[in-house]
């Protein structure tokens, strides 16, 4: 009777062990960037950071965009409006001067959209969008209840922050003494991307006559671009004084 003698390649099982530890790893890198990509938070509805400027056409405003060129006019229109018919483009003229509130490089674009329905149970108010380079860069509104609490069911639970400092008040006719509170909210989201911020702040406090006051932001941006914004528009500022300031000159010439 012969002897069979089965001959086991050990390296061949050991390269096809490696393999199948590295696809399963790649399978688990891959499914854990899926699962990263889901709870990326870089947007509220149809409004998502890098969008292209043709979002604006989406947001069921049928009337032409109305432009705000002046101080007046932004006061009028689009300064805490929570109702409107139409879209406004607000900017500022580097050469003249002229406008408020927005920017003056052109590369930067600024709308002011009064309400925005996200779905039928949330509305959002006094929404300002940033475009730099036909690219939506910031999403600003004012802060709510319902939007901070659908972003903690969807993204996970913000981290809370609390600031305060007391006041102490007199009052002029008794001499007797207060003392208030100024707070300050800060809620944060984890975006899951590096560049981008997401905070909802709401801020208490008490003027010079102990009268309170409450305000409630909510924003979400790319902190790169914000930066770059920044400098951009620094140093049109900066060039615009010294245009002043050689107008001035050139005015006593000749004194």
């Amino acid at each position: 009777m012969k002897k069979i003698i089965l001959k086991i390649n050990y390296k061949h099982i050991k390269k096809r062990k490696v393999m199948k530890k590295i696809i399963l790893l790649v399978l688990l890198a891959i499914l854990t960037l899926n699962v990263i990509a889901q709870n990326q938070l870089t947007g509220i509805g149809i409004l998502k950071l890098y969008s292209p400027i043709s979002l604006i056409n989406e947001l069921g405003y049928n009337s032409e965009t109305k432009i705000i060129k002046t101080q007046s006019d932004y006061f009028r229109y689009a300064y805490e409006k929570f109702s409107g018919d139409k879209i406004y483009e607000i900017i500022q003229d580097s050469t003249t001067g002229e406008g408020y509130g927005g920017y003056y490089s052109k590369d930067i674009r600024k709308f002011y959209i009064p309400a925005y329905k996200v779905i039928p149970t949330l509305e959002i108010n006094c929404l300002n969008l940033v475009f730099y380079k036909d690219s939506l860069v910031s999403i600003e509104c004012y802060g709510s209840n319902e939007l901070s609490e659908a972003l903690d069911i969807k993204y996970g639970k913000s981290k809370l922050d609390l600031k305060e400092e007391d006041h102490t008040f007199t009052y002029t006719y008794t001499g007797a003494t207060v003392v208030k509170t100024d707070k300050t909210f800060t809620q944060t989201w984890d975006t899951n991307s590096k560049n981008v911020s997401c905070q909802s702040i709401l801020m208490i406090w008490y003027s010079d006559k102990a009268e309170k006051n409450i305000v409630s932001n909510f924003c979400l941006k790319d902190t790169y671009y914000e930066k770059k914004i920044s400098n951009i528009e620094d140093g049109i500022k900066k060039r615009m004084e010294e245009r002043e300031e050689l107008s001035k000159k050139q005015k006593y010439d000749g004194l």
